[in-house]
């Protein structure tokens, strides 16, 4: 009863809402106002230790689209990666997400440890499916074999809340995922807009987009392989409009003020609202900064003043018009 008489104070809130900080520890819905976190664990205590993890990174964000197989997957080994439903079966990510039902993805996603997976808290106690050719059918437990696996049970999973109200001014900011309208509202959810703001908490400000493609019908379905019928492929193509026509284009200006900036690298994409760039030049600005291909590991093990005093030495020798 005390805490209803307790008065914030106005500087910290506005500071808070307004200033630098203004994404720290606060909604930003247009309907209310309220404390939400990011991330949970499985038991739903509050994990912010991903938050920034990934401060200023270029990750690349594998989508469904059958271009990302005509690429040569090899050029991402130094690169973070981000993977989307079953694309994992295409190529392993280091980080993942979805958004729909877990017995529809792949058994390998759930229990590959290295693979960072964000998941919606509501999935924490669904079952999952063995996709495997001898054992199709639920996912069961090794040492109990009555018993399936349930999401909660697979290692490194980060939990996260969505909402179904599409609101671009607040996308970024909002404590909960967005992944599209409610079908009250207009349907089109995809789990494309929760990667996207997934990789922007994370810290990450390049994104290039790849498979992206957005087109579905009889010749064009996923790179991995999935039989998609008339009524999918239209459900999708649906979506895909809503993303191409509204989603992204009002998002767009909210991306540029943040610094988040998003790439294409199809240049038959029919998303056109991001600029495209070759994937080879992506690649290039992903990795140009961190220097693996330059690098030399003879003489680190040496002290650093050690190193310093030589380096200083040999820059006073060119200096003065010398060799070394």
């Amino acid at each position: 009863m005390r805490e209803r008489g307790l008065k914030r104070d106005e500087n910290d809130q506005r500071s808070l809402r307004h200033g630098r900080d203004r994404n720290v520890g606060f909604s930003f819905e247009k309907e209310y106002f309220q404390y939400m976190p990011f991330f949970y664990s499985s038991e739903g205590n509050v994990d912010y230790a991903s938050v920034g993890n990934y401060r200023g990174a270029h990750a690349f964000l594998i989508c469904g689209g059958p271009s990302f197989g005509d690429l040569d997957h090899s050029k991402l080994k130094n690169c973070l990666t981000m993977g989307l439903n079953n694309s994992v079966k295409t190529y392993r990510p280091d980080l993942w997400t979805c958004v729909d039902d877990p017995s529809r993805f792949l058994k390998s996603i759930w229990l590959d440890p290295k693979i960072h997976k964000f998941v919606p808290f509501d999935h924490t106690e669904s079952e999952l499916w063995d996709n495997t050719v001898n054992n199709w059918g639920p996912l069961l437990d090794q040492e109990n074999k009555k018993k399936v696996i349930k999401v909660r049970q697979c290692p490194n999973i980060t939990y996260v809340r969505r909402n179904e109200k599409f609101e671009p001014s607040r996308w970024l900011f909002e404590y909960t995922f967005n992944w599209g309208d409610h079908s009250k509202w207009g349907g089109g959810r995809s789990v494309m807009l929760v990667a996207l703001k997934l990789l922007f908490v994370l810290g990450v400000r390049n994104v290039y987009l790849l498979g992206c493609d957005l087109l579905m019908d009889e010749s064009h379905k996923y790179h991995f392989d999935e039989n998609r019928d008339n009524g999918a492929q239209k459900c999708n193509m649906n979506t895909y409009k809503k993303m191409i026509e509204e989603y992204f284009p009002k998002l767009k200006p909210y991306f540029d003020n943040a610094g988040f900036n998003v790439f294409n690298c199809n240049p038959n994409s029919r998303l056109k609202v991001f600029p495209h760039i070759s994937y080879d030049e992506a690649i290039k600005r992903a990795i140009e900064n961190i220097g693996i291909e330059e690098e030399i590991s003879c003489g680190m093990y040496r002290k650093y003043g050690d190193k310093k005093r030589e380096m200083d030495k040999d820059r006073k020798i060119l200096k003065e018009g010398g060799t070394i």
